[in-house]
Parts: structure tokens; sequence; C-alpha cells
């Protein structure tokens, strides 16, 4: 009771899972008693608050989040050389990277049919803008293949 706890953490790029466990189940500040208030909340330093938890919790607060990485659509990294935008999209994707070899993409539907493919022979950086608006709404799959890799990356079409 009327103790104040403040950490800084740093974290690494990675996936991360925050718990606050209350050990008489009734949360920091729970309506019926008179245990004290609290709360709980994130801020990144020199910034306002990222996340505000809600006191009355009962048992525990379980808080997954991601450090490092986009919360946008608008491009998806594939791997360092790969970018695949838009994501969701309705008529065009662009595939831009960089190879040194011949590469191959090829989209297939969610039942794994083969509906488009095409031989990319240029080295060095590849910019390939590719018309899907004859294909139905759905999930596909971008297959990238050459003699080093292999990403697969999901596209949705609206």
């Amino acid at each position: 009771s009327n103790i104040q706890y403040r950490d800084t953490l740093t974290f690494t790029n990675g996936c991360y899972t925050f718990v606050v466990e209350d050990t008489d189940e009734d949360g920091l500040n729970f309506w019926a008693n008179n245990d004290g208030t609290g709360m709980v909340r994130f801020r990144e330093i020199g910034a306002s608050w990222l996340q505000n938890f809600n006191s009355d919790f009962g048992t525990n607060i379980i808080h997954q989040f991601t450090v490092g990485y986009t919360q946008n659509n608008s491009s998806i990294n594939l791997n360092e050389n790969w970018i695949i935008f838009p994501n969701p999209t309705r008529d065009i994707i662009f595939i831009e990277g960089f190879s040194k070899q011949k590469t191959s993409i090829t989209i297939l539907n969610n039942l794994g049919k083969e509906v488009m493919k095409m031989e990319v022979d240029p080295q060095g950086v590849i910019s390939k803008q590719i018309d899907i608006s004859h294909l139905p709404m759905g999930v596909y799959f971008i297959h990238i293949k050459n003699s080093t890799e292999k990403i697969i990356k999901k596209v949705v079409k609206l």
C-alpha cells in the first residue's frame, strides 16, 4: 500500500509477454474493498503513454507486444532483401528486391493451385508490378525462389 514501483526496461527486437499477478485476485483497485488503489501503464521514455491497463482486473493482466516491428501493413518485409506491398490489395501488388540470379515469382491460391508465374532475369534490383485484378477475392501466397532463397508470403486480395 502507498508504494510506487517504477522500472525502466530496454528491449531488443522481438515478441514479449508482460504479466501482472495479484495474489488476492481483486486487482489493484477493487471497488468492493479498500486494499488501496494502483495502476499499471507502459510509456516510451520521453513520449506519451502507450498502454494504460484497467486496475480492477481480478487475478492477472497478460499483455503481449512486439518491439522493433512495424504495425502497419502498407509493406511487409519478407527478409532484408524483399518487400511486397500493399497488403491487403485490390488490383496491383508491387514486389521489390535484390537478386544476383534468375528468380521465379509464383502466386498460389489458398488451395495451393498456381494462378500466376513469372521469371525475373535481371541481376540486381528487381521491381515488379503485378496486376491481380482478374483474380477473385481471397488469400494468396507469393513464392519468390532462386538458388539461394525461397520466400513465401501471404497476400490478401479484397
